[in-house]
């Protein structure tokens, strides 16, 4: 028995909609399977046992059955439309003809015209629904019409005197039951209708968020692509501004080497035993600084202990030759004092020669009696501080933001700078040595350069 019935409801459509159609018809054709078999055993009853009989025939009824498990196979079949539709019509026909028979106001056929409505809006559609109730309207206006010219006149036996018997109370019954079906099966699609709505509503919102990580990976993808490309940029800009700072370091100890070869071929070398020395502090500089280049475009910075004292003044004398003939004195004060760094020995070198060669040539075409460039040391809690102090032309107020631009120069007019040796400096000073350089001047006044050190960078302090 169970086997039999789990195939009875057993649902045969593949799709979802299909599935539905064929649960909804198979329950409203047996239910109704059950209704027609009900009346067709009280018809058959009152048929054989009543001699004045003149209720609905028992063969009518049995059709009606026979109608309805047809009705259930053409669902099983998957014929879903044409089962919907005969379902429909299996309840207009014989309801429009109980109505021309026994009157428009039967009770049991106003009830039946409510079923078929809500079977026309569940099987067929809304719009459905509406054409079925018009054309139920205009059939009983018209039987109606009918009655009243006397054209028809249906049997009212059942109004006069009749008395109400126990059978047509169960059809009654049985026809509430398959208008409480009908509510049943409108409310579990309801709910089934938002449930795959809800259903839908979370599969796009994990949909939603699925996208947005994919959209955010691949954005990361995105950006690391970038950043490759942009490092690779970065890389041929470094080597462009490495090449312009390249010259830029190169000129200060190549013009010391020449002015000094210069001195020495004008005066005798007895007479400047000192112009040779410079010449050779100066041309190895220049090595250094060729050895620097090489390592950083080979990534082979050598980092080392140095006393910043003892580089300040090789610096100075690089560059004395340049101070002297400008009539400059370039003053390094606590020049006994003993710091120490560990760190890149060349870099510390091109910060200071770019330091002390700006403020040199911030004396040039100022007549002044008194020239003096002041360097020293400062230590407070963070910092190492190089102070460069200049009293020359100092810094225009408009320039002021300007200064460390990359190719950005005040000697441009006059021919003796290229606008590098500020930013690489300053690039030097954040990223060779964990600190800052800072410019303090003001026109006419002269200018204060501050080259940060880390302290972190300090190996020991005598």
């Amino acid at each position: 028995m169970l086997k039999f019935f789990k195939s009875y409801l057993k649902l045969k459509s593949k799709e979802e909609d299909e599935k539905r159609k064929e649960m909804i018809i198979k329950i409203i054709s047996s239910v109704s399977l059950l209704l027609a078999f009900f009346c067709f055993s009280i018809n058959l009853i009152n048929y054989l046992s009543s001699k004045n009989y003149s209720a609905l025939s028992p063969f009518f009824t049995f059709l009606i059955v026979m109608l309805f498990v047809i009705i259930w196979c053409l669902a099983h079949k998957r014929f879903l439309k044409l089962s919907a539709w005969i379902s429909v019509l299996s309840y207009l026909i014989p309801t429009a003809y109980f109505s021309l028979r026994w009157g428009i106001d039967l009770p049991q056929g106003l009830l039946l015209y409510c079923i078929v409505i809500m079977i026309s809006g569940i099987l067929l559609s809304s719009r459905g629904s509406f054409i079925i109730t018009i054309i139920i309207g205009i059939y009983l206006m018209s039987l109606t019409y009918l009655q009243k010219i006397k054209l028809i006149t249906p049997d009212l036996y059942w109004t006069k005197n009749y008395q109400v018997r126990l059978d047509d109370s169960l059809v009654i019954s049985l026809s509430f039951l398959i208008i409480a079906t009908l509510i049943w099966l409108y409310n579990t699609e309801i709910n089934r209708s938002l449930k795959r709505a809800r259903k839908s509503e979370k599969a796009l919102k994990l949909q939603k968020e699925n996208l947005e990580k994919t959209v955010a990976k691949r954005t990361k993808e995105i950006k690391i692509i970038q950043k490759e490309k942009i490092i690779a940029l970065y890389q041929m800009a470094e080597f462009g501004q490495l090449s312009a700072g390249m010259f830029h370091d190169l000129a200060n100890p190549l013009t010391a080497v020449s002015l000094n070869l210069e001195q020495i071929k004008t005066n005798s070398l007895n007479k400047n035993p000192d112009c040779l020395k410079q010449a050779l502090v100066a041309a190895n500089k220049m090595s250094d600084f060729m050895n620097n280049i090489k390592k950083q475009i080979q990534h082979e910075d050598k980092l080392e202990t140095f006393n910043i004292n003892q580089e300040i003044f090789d610096c100075i004398e690089i560059l004395d030759y340049k101070a002297r003939i400008n009539k400059i004195e370039i003053k390094l004060l606590d020049k006994n004092k003993k710091i120490y760094l560990f760190g890149l020995k060349i870099k510390f070198n091109q910060v200071i020669l770019n330091l002390i060669s700006n403020a040199i040539d911030s004396y040039l075409d100022i007549d002044k009696e008194k020239k003096i460039i002041i360097i020293k040391t400062i230590l407070n809690t963070n910092y190492l501080i190089i102070e460069v102090k200049d009293f020359g032309q100092g810094i225009k107020s408009k320039n002021q933001h300007k200064i460390f631009e990359p190719f950005f120069t005040t000697k441009m007019a006059k021919k003796k700078g290229i606008g590098i040796g500020l930013y690489s400096s300053l690039h030097i000073a954040r990223h060779c040595f964990e600190g800052n350089l800072k410019l303090h001047g003001k026109w006419g006044k002269g200018t204060l350069a501050q080259f940060n050190i880390s302290k972190k960078m300090i190996k020991n302090e005598k």
